[in-house]
């Protein structure tokens, strides 16, 4: 269950760069910080993804 909630944890810090590079993309170096937006927004949810299965197993156990 630890590691549900720390995938959970890293996936809102991975929501919170991505709004961050969304936020800089208005402001300059539009290109980086947009893909960088992209990016965390998918890392988001493959941890995400992996806290629901993680709490999946750990419900069957």
């Amino acid at each position: 269950m630890q590691r549900a909630i720390a995938a959970e944890q890293y996936a809102d810090r991975c929501l919170a760069q991505s709004a961050d590079h969304l936020a800089a993309a208005e402001v300059g170096n539009f290109d980086f910080n947009s893909r960088m937006s992209v990016v965390y927004l998918g890392m988001a949810g493959v941890h995400q993804s992996a806290a629901i299965k993680q709490r999946h197993a750990a419900t069957i156990l």
